[in-house]
């Protein structure tokens, strides 16, 4: 275990920037208070697996399914240039029961990848450090935090949107929390932002997102494309 140089932490990071194979969860979750209501609400949900730069992913609700044309459960494979979708009606103009290959690849990708997600921490890892140990997939690790207020801008963006954008123009807080592992790749990231109006300090924002990185180098992820996938049209 690391005795808190953030040059494991640094080390870790760009071994997981560099991974090529794993399987994957994430979680985004997004909240405003109003007259001490608090909504908080899924923004993205998924499942999924990464081989090189073939992906499977398994959305399983939030706003980002409505997004997609809507359905509870909407499965995306992205392969060799090609998207394939299934689950979702497409605003009326799909069957959810069959898949369809889609003319615009860029639909197979969520809002961020895995990448754009470590980069919320910026280059500076000053100030990071262990707050506990624990075990994650069956191997001992640690957990940094970090505070990451500099980097907080591109969550807030995803998650304001013209009603509620106001409510995170006053950063209150944004803390990182990365678990790194004995195998010296990170495990689990979340990032927390609280934030608030200017104008009224009672109107609040806040965003929750974390990711679960497992099952690196895997010999049984493997992505194939559906053989019964038609043209959309």
């Amino acid at each position: 275990m690391s005795t808190g140089s953030t040059t494991a932490l640094r080390d870790a990071l760009n071994r997981t920037k560099s991974a090529t194979t794993y399987r994957m969860s994430l979680d985004f979750e997004i909240g405003t208070t109003e007259n001490g209501t608090l909504k908080q609400q899924t923004f993205l949900k998924f499942d999924g697996e990464q081989h090189g730069d073939a992906s499977q992913v398994t959305y399983s609700g939030g706003i980002f399914n409505d997004m997609l044309g809507g359905g509870e459960r909407i499965e995306i494979i992205s392969l060799d240039g090609r998207s394939y979708l299934k689950g979702s009606s497409l605003y009326g103009t799909a069957d959810p029961a069959k898949w369809y290959v889609l003319a615009d690849s860029a639909i197979s990708k969520p809002p961020f990848d895995l990448n754009a997600l470590l980069l919320q921490t910026g280059d500076d890892l000053e100030g990071a450090r262990i707050i506990s140990t624990t075990t994650l997939d069956g191997q001992s690790c640690e957990t940094w935090q970090l505070d990451f207020k500099n980097g907080a801008g591109a969550l807030i963006e995803i998650a304001g949107t013209d009603e509620t954008r106001a409510n995170f123009n006053t950063l209150d807080r944004a803390d990182a929390r990365f678990t790194r592992c004995a195998d010296n790749l990170l495990h689990q990231l979340t990032w927390d932002v609280q934030a608030h109006n200017s104008q009224n300090a009672n109107a609040k924002g806040n965003v929750l997102a974390s990711i679960h990185l497992f099952d690196f180098d895997a010999s049984n992820i493997t992505i194939a494309a559906p053989p019964d996938a038609t043209e959309l049209r």
